[in-house]
């Protein structure tokens, strides 16, 4: 046969096969339009042919892993603005109370439009731009106090010896920190020490959002005469796998792996090291302090110090979330397929993941303490912790007021929070070490 046959053949074969895959498609497209139309015709509750899109997009994305999801349209903002660490408001956190059957004001963020316009710590909100909030939500009052930049909120204040009056408040972006420290200063300003352990460095890391690193970076750079670090990774649902990298390489101080990636069928996608440079000195101990809540980023970060012995792991087994998820955009920007592509290995080779891969061992998933230091809490201590540390979170300390008389603060904080006060043990008893040894080896 000549050979111009043959190539004829050829790419007729091709053709024939590109469209039959195509015809499969559009095959598939025409059945999931069939059925959207008699949902929209026939089914018993009247749903919008958007709801019923989504709905099916978060089904398909379901049957792959627990992780993988679709960000629609109207949630898309919130999810933005969660990594972006910024939003349109006013900048002031606030709660139901249900005794008033009112929003109060927990606390105005210094330098925000609602702290510069005079809103103070338990101001009692009675209406928002004229709707009164009996009976409303913390959520949803915060969907009325959000909106376009620029525009003023008018809130209608109830405050102790005042008859009501109204505080206008231009909205503005509102940068939302990622780390917090022990104690705020008059200023709401962070004390990056703990209040009865002044040597003691301690910030919390409450996600691993755009700006974390060079927030983490700051505070670490701020610390002064500190003979030991606690990093408190409890809660953190963990956020963007570079800031987890970039955390973990300010610590370690050789170049050594902090995290691998691989595809499916084992395929090893990136390798990630640190440098040579770091933040804090390896010469001072540290302690990362994790519990049950404490995910991905942050499961990257205490399996990094853990496996390079940088770093004490107390408290509890982490949640065990070992997968990447890759963000692709959609609808023009509109919304966002999030979609596991990958798995992340420690440097040890372990995978934590206990949702997606199968692991040799179901009870060994996530980062567990370092033996000895796991501290087993009831839901109620742990309850506890988290009600007591927001309260301290929102008292505002004078500066010449070293221990507040507040009957709703605990008389000794480390007395509460059982996981800090070993890791405070800890560190003592290592600094002890050292002086003891430095002193022997002096003649």
């Amino acid at each position: 046969m000549p050979s111009r046959n043959l190539i004829f053949i050829g790419l007729a074969t091709v053709i024939a096969l590109c469209c039959h895959s195509i015809s499969a498609k559009n095959r598939h497209a025409s059945i999931f339009s069939e059925a959207l139309q008699i949902i929209q015709n026939e089914a018993l509750v009247e749903t919008s042919e958007r709801q019923l899109f989504d709905a099916a997009m978060n089904g398909m994305l379901q049957t792959l892993d627990p992780n993988s999801s679709f960000i629609a349209q109207d949630q898309y903002q919130a999810f933005d603005e969660d990594l972006s660490q910024e939003f349109v408001g006013v900048g002031m956190e606030v709660e139901r109370d249900a005794e008033l059957n009112c929003i109060k004001v927990i606390t105005p963020i210094p330098g925000t439009p609602a702290y510069n316009a005079g809103l103070q710590i338990g101001d009692r909100i009675l209406e928002i731009d004229g709707q009164p909030t009996t009976d409303l939500s913390s959520q949803e009052s915060i969907a009325l106090i959000r909106g376009p930049k620029g525009e003023v909120v008018v809130f209608l204040i109830s405050r102790a010896d005042r008859e009501p009056f109204n505080i206008e408040v231009t909205r503005d972006a509102i940068p939302v920190p990622s780390i917090y420290g022990d104690t705020r200063n008059a200023d709401g300003s962070w004390n990056f020490v703990l209040e009865q352990q002044p040597e003691i460095g301690y910030i919390r890391l409450l996600q691993f959002g755009r700006k974390s690193t060079d927030e983490l970076r700051a505070a670490v750079q701020s610390l002064e005469n500190i003979d030991a670090f606690i990093l408190d990774l409890r809660f953190n649902p963990g956020g963007l796998l570079n800031a987890a990298v970039d955390i973990s390489d300010m610590f370690i101080g050789r170049e050594v792996l902090i995290v691998q990636t691989k595809q499916r069928n084992g395929k090893i996608v990136s390798r990630r090291y640190a440098t040579s440079a770091t933040e804090l000195s390896t010469e001072i101990p540290m302690v990362v302090l994790v519990n049950e809540y404490s995910a991905s980023a942050s499961e990257i970060v205490a399996a990094c110090l853990q496996d390079h012995s940088r770093a004490t792991i107390v408290g509890k087994q982490t949640w065990g979330k070992g997968t990447v998820q890759d963000l692709i955009t959609m609808e023009r920007n509109r919304s966002v397929l999030r979609l596991t592509t990958a798995s992340y290995w420690r440097p040890s080779g372990k995978n934590i993941d206990r949702t997606v891969l199968k692991l040799e061992d179901p009870t060994q998933y996530g980062v567990s303490p370092d033996d000895g230091f796991e501290i087993p809490l009831t839901e109620q201590e742990l309850t506890d912790i988290a009600t007591a540390r927001n309260r301290r979170d929102q008292k505002l300390r004078p500066a010449d007021e070293a221990e507040p008389n507040d009957e709703a603060q605990p008389a000794n904080w480390l007395e509460v929070d059982l996981p800090l006060k070993r890791a405070v043990e800890h560190l003592r008893s290592q600094l002890s070490g050292k002086a003891n040894s430095k002193s022997a080896a002096t003649p």
